[in-house]
């Protein structure tokens, strides 16, 4: 089940989907439809990209408005009244106001909440529901958190689904080495929380430090990703081993959504591993919006990373080449990522490129095979 978005008088509304797909079994949506690419904002963001020249921001827990991060443009009750473009690591976007003088209601997207409520609680059932009929027959079940909002989302559905259900519950996270001092700082809270609940927390490791492989195989790049094979792939693979030996099978319960990408809108809601053959994949809220989770995590007032208040939209490594420029401007504010840009300029240079400063701002290095020394 799916929805699509509009916006009424009053805010963001959830309409039903009424009509399924022939060709792709998925629901087509009915209606005036509005980007579901959104994220809220928060003050934090405003105060870093300097929107308190123009606005009057309360600093509240709150989310006070949304932005749409496929037109980069900010919304308040529906109206566009503002937007930015630009930014790089060292620069940021540049910011266009088109409403001067607001004052932000430290309630307006909670409304947006509360309007939305039943149908939230109809997709946090059906989710449940899948979560129920797909463990049924698995002993060992996997939730992989990331510390960011859509595995948050899952764990929590998941302890929900299978609270009076006698399984191996687990709890997985990949401490990658490049974690976000946010990331950590959820991380725990979230360890404490599961723990308190009877279930095993677990955080593991690569067998060696992310900075010390950019040194031995070059920064990774679009093209050449060894980062998330040596990173996270392998440690996770190490864990099942542990768990099970691989004699019997895994269930890993995970936060993925086709929303995300050209390639997991091909994914579907169960699916095997094509790596490791004894772990199965489900995916909940494979067919939620980032708006649904948004809104669902808002709901259920669930402690979100804070390092979505500084403006970024996908929580992960705080180094790397799939970042746009202006989220790196965000991330080099807020986390210490020095040694990483002085080390991708070193191997910039090592290479012979003629104007460093300009490829690295620009993002070219993005696309380039290797850097190996």
């Amino acid at each position: 089940m799916v929805y699509t978005m509009c916006w009424g008088s009053k805010g963001i509304l959830l309409k039903k989907c009424i009509k399924q797909s022939t060709l792709t079994g998925g629901y087509i949506p009915i209606g005036n439809k509005v980007s579901t690419s959104l994220k809220p904002v928060f003050w934090e963001e405003l105060h870093l990209l300097g929107f308190n020249q123009y606005w009057n921001i309360p600093k509240s827990d709150n989310p006070l408005l949304w932005y749409n991060v496929k037109s980069r443009c900010y919304y308040y009750d529906g109206r566009i009244v503002a937007k930015h473009s630009g930014g790089n690591v060292k620069t940021p976007p540049k910011v266009e106001v088109y409403e001067k003088d607001l004052k932000l209601d430290k309630n307006s997207v909670l409304k947006d909440v509360r309007r939305n409520k039943d149908l939230l609680i109809q997709l946090e059932e059906e989710a449940i529901n899948f979560i129920k009929e797909i463990s049924k027959n698995y002993n060992n079940i996997v939730v992989s958190f990331s510390g960011g909002k859509d595995s948050l989302a899952v764990l929590y559905l998941t302890l929900k689904a299978l609270e009076d259900v006698d399984k191996n519950l687990q709890v997985l996270y990949v401490n990658t080495t490049l974690e976000s001092k946010y990331t950590l700082e959820l991380v725990d809270k979230i360890k404490k929380w599961v723990e308190d609940k009877g279930v095993n927390f677990n955080i593991i490791y690569p067998k060696r430090d992310a900075y010390e492989l950019m040194v031995e195989k070059g920064i990774p790049t679009r093209l050449n990703r060894w980062c998330c094979k040596y990173l996270k792939r392998c440690p996770v693979e190490r864990f099942y081993y542990k768990l099970t030996g691989f004699k019997s099978r895994v269930l890993s319960l995970e936060g993925t959504r086709k929303e995300e990408s050209v390639r997991r809108r091909r994914y579907k809601r169960v699916e095997v591993n094509k790596i490791f053959k004894g772990e199965t994949k489900g995916h909940p809220i494979l067919d939620w919006t980032s708006l649904e989770v948004w809104l669902y995590l808002f709901l259920r007032e669930l402690p979100v990373n804070r390092l979505y208040r500084y403006g970024v939209y996908r929580v992960g490594c705080i180094f790397c080449p799939f970042l746009q420029g202006w989220v790196e401007y965000i991330v080099r504010n807020v986390e210490d990522t020095g040694k990483y840009w002085k080390l991708l300029k070193k191997q910039v240079e090592y290479v012979g490129i003629e104007d460093i400063c300009e490829y690295i701002l620009s993002g070219n290095w993005k696309a380039r095979y290797s850097f190996t020394l």
